[in-house]
């Protein structure tokens, strides 16, 4: 008896039941798919289609033939058989014998068939031209299709199938099943086969020549015959081969009877027991499958054989495919549907060895992809074997192997002696065994499959000295492999480095995540929660979100009240150890490796130990970037080997195990935040976090630019240092790990750590962010006082840090105070250390005092400081250089608030064309200088080089700096100054408000500057009479410095009086007058009055004259705070007479002497247009006492005045000039003629204030020509 078969085992029934024993002629035929037919028809005999000939379920009650048996020769199998005709054949005549006209399949058959339904398929098989069009693919598909028609119901699919092919409906067959093993909805027809009786089927094809003598016989013609079915029978014809080799899978498990021709050189399948052959003898192709009657010992050789075909298969000798993984299918897998589409089209589908690898970071759901790729593939190829093999160590996957030898019942695999693994491969090689697919889970270690002579013994782990379990991965062409990795190169490797079969699995996108969740947890525990915050917070990991729904389900205080995701984020989100404890909870799941963590944190922390082992230089890469900021992280902060290539080796590697993400360019780096959290953990619990931390400063410090801070070209290398600084600064931690460190380590982590500290605070400082610079600069000043004392030297360098950021904070008093503490301790340490540093340090102070006595309008004292820094600097050796710079254009500012202007613009331009050389153009110190000597030109009145010398700064800064950054607006603010002086209010409030744009857009923070800005163009608005807006914007700047700053200064008090101001003009007049007493009364009560700051105020307030209530008391007070300083006005009358000839100039209407007035005309050095105003008032005081002689001289000069500021055809220049013709008695008409024409065109220029002006002087002109009847027009 051939291998594999078991006797024939016919199912007999009882002797009762036999006396009724069911025998038939065929009931009328049925033609499914093309309709029913009637039998022996026309149509009948020739129509495509499935022909049902015999069903026992509706056959006659006949007694059994004389000469047959019921005990021996019937068989009860219900099983559909299916005969399917050849080339030019059709599915009738082909099974009918020529001479006697028996059709064997009806009239035979079913006298032994009992229980059976046989069935004729008829299909396009046509020899001549232009029919046969139809390809076997074709003709395939509708016999599968017209078959599922037939079984419908489930008694029906229960019935076994047997198929019957003749010459090229063998054909058919083999691809009909090849297809049914492929498509789920034909799995039913596969499974139910259990055998093919093939008869002179070509599997391999024919030579042209027998080809045409069969078709020949058949049609007995061959003038006209088509090519289409013959290029299909050609021997070794593509398809012919590509349909064998798959059937040759499937034929595996079927049972196999080959009948071919006598003195036949036909090859059979080569099955070996699997198959039986035998021949018909006498017959030729066309005779084969034709019988004369039941006694023909050749027929009963054929029924015999469909008898053992339609038997049941004995399952213990027939082994059927199927999925052997070690996890049952997860009803709760959702998504991932773009990577099983990718993966059912790349693996277990090319007809040669194909190998595909899923990567990407532990947890992220690689091994349960493939779980439910392999339950899919099962599903749609169930004659395809699927083996699960592990592949983290080389004993689990040598476990493995002997799994699959034990599945598979291999010989000798219980022999001691024989190496069972080698067992396996061959029979993976084998291809008569079938098609296979093998997933290797789990397979990071690439040592382990690629072994390197230098390999450690921890990467080989229990390897074989010359193993290499790549070498137990066979590649044949009917097997495929599915790699799972967290190792991106190992998985490279696997799938021959073709980067096209490989996929990266990323964490699951929101739509995914939440079905999971939805899965896992009861609407209840969902109930209320923001669902998008809690897997962000799991970070998208499937892993971490399996394992929160897992602790979710596990933590009910009783089945009645389950944790719900609201009181989970709560927990996770209380403190660091918390999150730590949560993520490492292991629950164990079912479908992972009983091997493997369920806890996402342990299976990243074996990926670090991993990389630990195999690449050093990777592990610490890795270990500092566990304590900087885990986003944008540049390359070149990651240099930690002098060797570029090992550091890039190192990266890849880091990037292979998707432990890090290159960013956009890939010039930076990003970790996922769970990750970095793991790694924390992982660094502490192997005590090296304080070792990295203070490693991750010291790289910082000597990666951050320094003074190139001053550069903003540098500023972006800034930026990305920034958050790490922030990450490694974070000072309940920074100072604890500091003190637990050995001395060493302290020393140098202090000198970093506050280096560091003022290097950032610098850095804030040029970004207009004091507030968080002065914090930088205060932890620096804490830490050195607290290792180092409070008098150490760079303690109080770090101290002197803090008093600069506050006096540009606006609090310069505050640093005054600090900057005086130094200097007294420095002043008790100089005399007995001869320490240039400290002396250094003291010329620092120094100048930084100056600089907020200044801002405190303490000139005189800051101009003496400025002078004896400037000294001090000049003599040291070295002079140019930045310090010195600075401080001469400190001198410049000095010299030019004193009123020595020419000198202020030389030292200026000298600063700036120094610091251009030196420093470059766009040096931040630089642009100080260059809009120190714009302001120098502003108070110069040179207004037009003041333009060009700050737009041209402006430019400079446009390509340099983004914008609304503070030194911009600076200079924007000093642009729309000038332009207010020329009277191009407009132009000045669009210069403004895009620097109010800019800067909100910079920094949503209030800043002093932003409320300079808005005090600028309120006072713009005002000017265009627009009072609302500019009272609206004065007030909003108020606000912001009364938030900013401690107490008010004389600054904001400048800024109440021009609210005043703007109130008045509004007509709200109560409001103006409580703003005016109010400022009033602050600035008499100050204490340590400087007059010069006071006067601007007084004078800014004084202006705000429109009605006053009680000008007496305002008087009395402006007298009080004149005489308060006496000393102060007297030794500096040049700084004082134009604020004193201001302030007696408007108020005049409150009875003030005109002795100011008379004082400020007498002393004024050159006109500009504050101090014409004096002596247009005096002008009306000497009118108004009849004092004409004296009045002359100064219309004099305010022509000459006019004339050279405003030119000698404005309406003030032409009018004055008329008005002083009159007054020197010269030619009337003209002067007359000149005054109207100034008054027209005052009144075209649309100016209310210069119309009423002219109104005024033309009044004065009629009335001295003695013109009063026009006068009063």
């Amino acid at each position: 008896m051939p291998f594999g078969w078991i006797k024939p085992r016919f199912t007999t029934k009882s002797r009762e039941s036999s006396k009724h024993y069911k025998a038939s002629r065929p009931v009328a035929s049925e033609c499914v798919a093309s309709g029913s037919v009637d039998s022996g028809s026309a149509a009948d005999k020739n129509g495509f289609g499935l022909h049902i000939l015999y069903d026992s379920t509706k056959a006659n009650e006949q007694p059994l033939p004389s000469h047959l048996s019921p005990d021996t020769d019937i068989c009860y199998e219900e099983v559909d058989i299916i005969a399917i005709h050849g080339l030019g054949g059709r599915p009738f005549d082909t099974w009918t014998h020529p001479k006697t006209k028996n059709m064997w399949l009806r009239d035979l058959l079913p006298l032994t068939m009992t229980n059976s339904r046989i069935m004729t398929y008829g299909y396009d098989a046509g020899v001549y031209k232009n029919k046969g069009t139809l390809r076997i693919l074709d003709n395939a598909e509708n016999l599968l299709f017209s078959i599922l028609n037939t079984r419908k119901t489930d008694q029906n699919r229960s019935r076994g199938i047997v198929f019957v092919g003749h010459s090229m409906g063998g054909i058919v067959v083999k691809k009909a099943l090849v297809m049914a093993s492929e498509e789920q909805r034909y799995k039913n027809i596969v499974e139910s086969t259990r055998g093919v009786m093939f008869m002179g089927t070509p599997h391999d094809g024919a030579d042209a020549a027998k080809l045409a003598l069969t078709i020949a016989n058949i049609a007995n013609s061959v003038t006209s015959i088509n090519t289409v079915n013959l290029e299909l029978l050609r021997r070794d014809s593509e398809p012919l081969t590509e349909i064998a080799r798959s059937f040759g899978f499937l034929a595996q498990r079927l049972k196999i009877v080959t009948i071919v021709e006598s003195n036949t050189t036909r090859i059979p399948l080569n099955l070996g027991d699997r198959e039986i052959v035998f021949s018909i003898m006498d017959a030729d192709h066309h005779l084969i499958c034709k019988f004369t009657g039941g006694d023909s010992l050749e027929y009963r050789k054929v029924r015999n054989a469909i008898e053992l075909l339609a038997t049941s298969r004995d399952a213990s000798q027939d082994r059927l495919p199927r999925l052997q993984i070690p996890f049952s299918p997860d009803p709760e897998f959702v998504g991932r549907e773009p990577v099983l589409r990718e993966l059912h089209q790349k693996v277990a589908l090319s007809n040669i060895h194909s190998r595909h690898a899923l990567y990407g970071l532990g947890g992220v759901g690689k091994s349960s992809i493939a779980i439910e790729y392999a339950v899919q593939l099962n599903r749609l190829q169930p004659s395809t074997w699927i083996f699960w093999v592990h592949g983290a160590n080389s004993r689990r996957f040598k476990q493995s192997y002997r799994e699959i030898a034990n599945s598979l019942e291999l010989p000798g695999r219980d022999n001691p002696q024989v190496n069972v693994v080698e067992l396996v491969v061959q029979w993976l090689r084998n291809e008569k065994n079938g098609k296979w697919v093998m997933i290797l889970d789990n397979a990071d270690n690439e040592h382990l499959y690629f072994p390197k002579t230098e390999c450690s013994p921890q990467e080989r782990e229990g390897m074989e000295p010359s193993e290499a379990l790549s070498a137990y991965l066979p590649q044949s062409r009917h097997g495929c492999i599915l790699v799972t990795s967290r190792d991106r190169l190992t998985a490279m490797e696997m799938v021959f480095n073709r980067s096209r079969n490989i996929t990266m699995i990323e964490p699951m996108d929101e739509e995914t995540a939440q079905s999971l969740v939805k899965k896992r947890l009861s609407a209840e525990q969902i109930d209320g929660a923001n669902l998008i915050t809690f897997i962000e917070m799991l970070g998208h990991i499937p892993l971490a979100i399996t394992q929160a729904c897992a602790y979710l389900e596990h933590s009910a205080f009783d089945e009645s009240t389950p944790m719900t995701i609201a009181e989970y984020e709560a927990l996770f989100l209380e403190t660091k150890s918390t999150q730590l404890y949560l993520l490492k909870t292991d629950r164990s799941d079912a479908r992972r490796d009983t091997e493997l963590p369920s806890s996402v944190v342990t299976t990243w922390q074996i990926s670090f130990e991993q990389i630990k082992r195999e690449d050093p230089l990777a592990a610490d890469i890795l270990s500092l970037i566990g304590v900087l900021d885990r986003q944008g992280i540049p390359k070149s902060l990651l240099s930690l080997d002098d060797n570029s290539a090992k550091t890039r080796e190192a990266l890849s590697r880091l990037l292979a195990f998707c432990l890090i993400k290159a960013e956009k360019g890939k010039e930076s780096f990003e970790m996922h935040h769970l990750v970095q959290l793991s790694l924390r953990a992982w660094l502490d619990d192997r005590s090296e976090t304080t070792k990295w931390i203070c490693k991750g400063i010291e790289i910082l410090y000597e990666a951050f630019p320094k003074d190139a801070i001053f550069t903003p070209t540098n500023w972006l290398e800034c930026s990305q240092y920034l958050p790490h600084t922030h990450a490694l600064l974070l000072s309940n931690i920074l100072t604890t790990k500091i003190e637990e460190s050995d001395i060493d380590m302290k020393t140098k982590a202090v000198f970093h750590t506050t280096r560091l500290l003022n290097y950032v605070g610098n850095y804030l400082d040029t970004q207009g962010l004091f507030e968080d610079a002065l914090c930088q600069h205060r932890r620096a000043y804490e830490i050195m006082a607290k290792f180092c004392g409070p008098e150490h030297k760079d303690t109080l360098m770090h101290y002197s840090n803090v008093a600069q950021t506050l006096s540009e904070q606006g609090k310069p008093a505050e640093a005054e105070a600090i900057e005086r503490e130094i200097l007294r301790t420095l002043s008790n340490t100089l005399p007995d250390a001869q320490d240039d540093g400290l002396h250094s340090l003291s010329v620092l102070v120094h100048a930084n005092l100056a600089q907020s006595l200044h801002r405190q309008g303490k000139y005189a004292e800051a101009y003496s400081i400025d002078e004896y820094v400037l000294k001090e600097r000049r003599v040291k050796p070295g002079t140019e250089n930045r310090d010195l710079w600075i401080s001469m254009n400190a001198v410049a500012q000095s010299l030019a608030t004193d009123g020595q202007l020419e000198e202020a613009e030389a030292v200026s331009r000298d600063v700036v064309a120094k610091q251009t050389a030196g420093l470059g153009p766009g040096n931040t110190f630089t642009f100080e200088s260059r809009r120190g000597l714009a302001s120098i030109l502003v108070l110069r009145e040179d207004f037009k080089e003041a333009e060009v010398e700050i737009r041209n700064l402006i430019d400079i800064e446009g390509n340099v700096l983004p914008e609304g950054h503070p030194e911009r607006m600076r200079s924007a603010k000093i642009l729309a100054g000038i332009l207010c002086k020329k009277m191009q209010f407009s132009d000045a409030e669009d210069v403004l408000r895009d620097a109010q744009r800019c800067g909100a857009g910079f920094s949503s923070e209030p800043t002093l500057l932003m409320a300079n800005l808005e005090a600028e163009l309120a006072g713009t608005l005002l000017q265009q009479e627009r009072y609302d807006e500019a009272i609206k914007l004065y007030r909003a700047s108020l606000s912001v410095r009364d938030k900013l700053l401690p107490t008010r200064d004389l600054t904001t008090y400048n800024l109440t009086a021009n609210l005043a101001t703007a109130l008045g003009l509004a007509g709200r007049i109560a409001e103006q007058q409580d703003m005016l007493w109010e400022t009033l009364q602050a600035l008499t009560q100050l204490s340590d009055l400087n007059m010069r700051p006071v006067l601007d105020a007084l004078v800014t307030l004084a202006r705000s004259f429109g009605v006053i209530i009680d000008p007496k008391n305002v008087t009395d007070a402006c007298t009080r705070i004149l005489k308060s300083q006496p000393s102060q006005i007297s030794d500096n009358w040049e700084v004082f007479k134009p604020r004193v000839a201001s302030l007696s100039c408007v108020l005049l209407g409150l009875r003030m002497k005109t002795e100011g007035l008379e004082l400020s005309v007498r002393f004024r050095k050159r006109p500009d247009l504050s101090t014409i105003q004096p002596i247009m008032a005096l002008i009306e005081i000497y009118k108004a006492s009849g004092r004409f002689r004296d009045v002359v001289p100064l219309v004099q000069e305010l022509v000459e005045d006019f004339t050279q500021l405003l030119g000698p055809q404005h309406p003030l220049t032409t009018m004055h000039v008329s008005l002083l013709s009159v007054m020197r008695d010269s030619d009337s008409e003209e002067a007359e003629k000149l005054a109207k024409s100034a008054a027209s065109l005052s009144e075209e220029l649309g100016n209310t204030e210069l119309s009423g002006n002219i109104s005024r002087d033309l009044d004065n002109v009629l009335a001295l020509l003695g013109k009063q009847e026009e006068t009063q027009k």
